[in-house]
């Protein structure tokens, strides 16, 4: 079982600095539409508050290759059919 690191700190309304084990990130804007910018890039989270329901999407920057929100690979499987 591995052990994660996260701590957000509210710096002013709608404005949160988020540190973990990979870095520093920021998060600004309200609860339910806010975009988070950090060493993976930046990312589009919008969501109803209170519901579980939720969605991010990456805006920019990051490596490729990595993972996207449903936990699969980003950049792999099947190429589909050439002919």
């Amino acid at each position: 079982m591995g052990v994660r690191f996260r701590k957000s700190i509210k710096l002013a309304p709608g404005i949160r600095m988020n540190f973990s084990g990979s870095g520093i990130g920021w998060t600004i804007g309200p609860r339910g539409a806010s975009v988070g910018i950090g060493k993976r890039g930046a990312h589009l989270n919008t969501g109803i508050p209170g519901t579980g329901l939720s969605n991010r999407t990456k805006l920019s920057g990051g490596g490729e290759g990595g993972r996207d929100h449903t936990g699969t690979q980003a950049n792999g499987g099947d190429q589909g059919d050439s002919g």
